[in-house]
């Protein structure tokens, strides 16, 4: 008899936005720009359960304020199925993270994450 076919959480890429994409890479995505095909960053993400947890996101210093981790983490999110929750960390002692993931529609969770720094949460479902 044939397994069936798993229904559990997957992320779909490549995923297209208005001016980046992402691109599958092993454990994320590159953030390439549309406009000329660059990398201008990466998202790296597992996913355990029906958690997304994303572990990092880093954009190119030349490409930062134009949006693209801000277009990316919508695309990792919608691009995911199967998932109830998604997390992430702002690495201590930086402010700008904690309003990021607060924009991005995380909330903070109590107690610190890996490396002291404040866990997210968002509700997916």
């Amino acid at each position: 008899m044939a397994e069936p076919v798993s229904d559990g959480p997957r992320v779909i890429l490549p995923a297209n936005g208005a001016r980046h994409r992402l691109e599958v890479t092993p454990g994320g995505a590159a953030i390439v720009r549309l406009s000329d095909d660059s990398v201008v960053g990466d998202v790296s993400f597992s996913l355990a359960e029906s958690n997304l947890a994303i572990v990092c996101i880093s954009i190119a210093e030349g490409a930062r304020g134009f949006g693209a981790g801000s277009e990316a983490i919508r695309l990792l999110l919608d691009a995911a199925s199967g998932i109830s929750t998604a997390t992430a960390v702002a690495p201590p002692g930086l402010g700008l993270p904690v309003y990021f993931w607060s924009r991005m529609g995380f909330r903070p969770l109590f107690g610190s994450g890996e490396g002291g720094g404040l866990r997210f949460f968002r509700d997916m479902r």
